[in-house]
């Protein structure tokens, strides 16, 4: 596979339903931005993830991906991320077929360590809490 072919595999990702405040991210024709967003997309539930884990596996600086991402997408990726685990959250608080699933098991299953802050994130971006937003679906 030639470079172009293999530039334009990784600008065709496709957007997840959950994701339409990211929208742009995965539009964006950079490479780096395209081999980020993959990345994000199989990774986000991993804890530890960090923008030097993700520079590291494209093998670019982290000052540099960091500056390219924001500049090409208007996000950092740090956001990027957060709102990725916050949408993949939500898909699973409206998932019927896990309404036993508690809140602290979503908030892990999508890369938070802490409860606390992941239902002030919740809150921050989605306005409410996951409690609520669950309450609300039902």
């Amino acid at each position: 596979m030639d470079e172009t072919n293999e530039n334009q595999m990784l600008i065709d990702l496709p957007v997840p339903d959950s994701l339409p405040a990211l929208r742009h991210c995965f539009a964006v024709q950079d490479r780096y931005v395209a081999q980020a967003m993959q990345y994000l997309l199989k990774q986000y539930g991993n804890p530890a993830l960090t923008i030097g884990w993700i520079a590291d596996a494209l093998c670019i600086s982290e000052g540099h991906l960091s500056h390219v991402f924001r500049q090409k997408t208007g996000y950092t990726l740090i956001d990027c991320l957060s709102q990725l685990r916050i949408s993949m959250a939500m898909k699973l608080l409206s998932d019927p077929s896990e309404p036993q699933k508690k809140i602290f098991e979503i908030a892990q299953a999508v890369g938070f360590r802490d409860m606390s802050y992941f239902s002030g994130c919740f809150k921050k971006r989605i306005g409410c809490t996951p409690v609520e937003y669950r309450n609300r679906l039902r």
